[in-house]
């Protein structure tokens, strides 16, 4: 199989999406709110949290990747977070994506092969409704404010110019058990709907240009080479996340 590798403590603790030298990979302030913990921190402390939590897990990652390259002479890493909406309304509104540096030609080939997988596998389709349409579909619809019904599933392709793609929910309840939460179920069609994986307007969350524009809330942190498939045993997420 290939490796996961994942943090078990707070990113208000040591955030592992940041390299060691960044000020807020011990942060003292997140998004408006002080981080108590981390306030009377000094020096030594600070690097003493960042030996014992940073660098392990950067150190197995560096590990593992060097060895798929001695192995197969290609490697892609692809890190998982969630955030919350709640803290970045205007850019965080995509429920499932990627996003990679377009400077790097072989994270760019991997999306964009992404993306036309989803379309030849019948699996997303291009929309150019407004805010407007999505608002009057769902409320037509009897949905939640937000949640998109699938209106330009079967409009010809030839009707839409520069349009966004949706993935294509399927009629069905999921449903699993959290260790932390207990049982939770979700109304895929109800409420997710079809939800858009590539923007319009060709730019990915936070304002950055990417080609070709997927937006991100989680993936999965590992290593895939072509055809293999990446097995997860376990997905950790923040309580506020499971939904």
């Amino acid at each position: 199989g290939l490796p996961v590798h994942t943090g078990a403590f707070s990113r208000m603790w040591v955030d592992l999406n940041r390299g060691p030298e960044h000020p807020d990979v011990v942060p003292r302030v997140s998004y408006g709110a002080l981080v108590p913990g981390n306030q009377d921190l000094d020096p030594d402390a600070r690097a003493r949290r960042l030996a014992e939590y940073h660098a392990p897990y950067w150190e197995a990652v560096r590990r593992d990747a060097r060895a798929r390259l001695l192995s197969i002479g290609a490697c892609l890493q692809v890190s998982s977070h969630s955030f919350d909406p709640a803290l970045d309304p205007s850019n965080r509104r995509f429920d499932v994506g990627v996003l990679y540096d377009p400077a790097f030609a072989f994270e760019a080939e991997v999306a964009e092969r992404l993306t036309f997988g989803l379309r030849a596998a019948g699996l997303a389709y291009p929309c150019t409704c407004s805010r407007k349409d999505i608002e009057d579909a769902a409320r037509a619809a009897g949905l939640k404010a937000g949640i998109y019904p699938g209106t330009c599933r079967e409009r010809p392709a030839g009707a839409r110019t520069r349009p966004a793609w949706r993935v294509r929910v399927p009629d069905v309840t999921v449903a699993f058990a959290d260790r932390a939460c207990g049982r939770y179920a979700q109304d895929l069609a109800r409420e997710v709907g079809d939800f858009v994986v590539r923007r319009a307007d060709g730019r990915a969350r936070g304002g950055r240009a990417s080609r070709p524009a997927l937006s991100a809330a989680a993936s999965l942190r590992g290593e895939l080479h072509g055809r293999r498939q990446l097995g997860v045993v376990h997905v950790q997420k923040g309580r506020g996340q499971i939904k």
